[in-house]
């Protein structure tokens, strides 16, 4: 599967974010930490998390990215 443009890391996140929140009956205000557990050619400022949090609407959270290479998933869920 190729990806467009628009399709960044971000906004993937936001994707999978929107459907988490609609999954929970919860609105993005709502959420106060967003954790971001990646690994892909990026740049470093700003983090993807932050990105990815304003663009899913959560005003309230602190973002932060989990950058550990393969292992990012499982870090993540710890």
């Amino acid at each position: 599967h190729r990806v467009n443009e628009t399709e960044t890391v971000p906004y993937m996140a936001m994707k999978a974010a929107q459907d988490a929140l609609a999954d929970a009956k919860m609105k993005p205000e709502e959420i106060d930490l967003f954790i971001l557990a990646n690994w892909t050619d990026r740049y470093y400022l700003p983090d993807l998390a932050p990105q990815a949090s304003k663009l899913t609407g959560t005003k309230n959270a602190l973002a932060f990215d989990i950058s550990t290479a393969c292992t990012g998933f499982v870090h993540g869920v710890q």
